[in-house]
């Protein structure tokens, strides 16, 4: 008999009706998934911060979340990244931290995250950052975030950038996002080079 991947246990969890987004505590699910964050399964991690974050199984607990989201972003779990920086942008279980909020926000980013791209321009435009907040909200209005688009020509309009210096910033940016994507899971970093396409 195969055994299951961690992955696909949380997958089956999240999405056979034990994740109700309800509250309640007699939820036999929650148990499971400590084991295996506690194994340092980030996914099972952040399944654990979503779960303490919004009460589902568990009485809700934004501290806790905060807790499980910083495992599983220990273990490089993009998603949890987003949720840390959004708790310190707000200050929901733990304190207020802009400049934290930041640097969560922007590795979420770099990874493809569009809501992070947008919470980061965002960020910027309320510092006067309108040459970084032009290049995230450039991303996000790319990765189809609902009203980035708007929000760069806005930008645009109001504050006249120089364009080339945006695309040349733009194009590091992406090089960068590039260098920080990660292999398809199935590949290890031993197994050697990828096939190619």
């Amino acid at each position: 008999m195969r055994k299951t991947a961690p992955s696909l246990l949380i997958f089956i969890i999240l999405f056979s009706g034990g994740f109700s987004w309800g509250g309640g505590n007699s939820d036999p699910l929650t148990a499971p998934l400590r084991e295996l964050a506690d194994k340092g399964d980030g996914e099972a991690a952040f399944a654990l911060g979503l779960r303490y974050e919004y009460g589902d199984g568990v009485e809700r607990d934004p501290e806790e979340a905060m807790y499980w989201f910083s495992r599983a972003g220990e273990s490089n779990v993009p998603a949890a990244w987003l949720y840390q920086g959004m708790k310190y942008l707000t200050g929901n279980g733990v304190e207020q931290d802009r400049a934290r909020a930041e640097q969560y926000l922007q590795k979420a980013a770099l990874h493809g995250w569009p809501m992070a791209q947008f919470l980061l321009a965002n960020l910027y435009l309320e510092e006067n950052r309108a040459m970084e907040a032009a290049i995230w909200l450039e991303l996000a209005a790319e990765n189809g975030y609902p009203g980035a688009r708007a929000q760069l020509e806005e930008l645009r309009q109001t504050n006249p950038l120089e364009q080339s210096i945006v695309a040349r910033r733009l194009a590091r940016v992406r090089e960068l996002m590039n260098r920080k994507r990660p292999a398809p899971r199935n590949h290890r970093a031993g197994d050697g080079p990828l096939p190619a396409p």
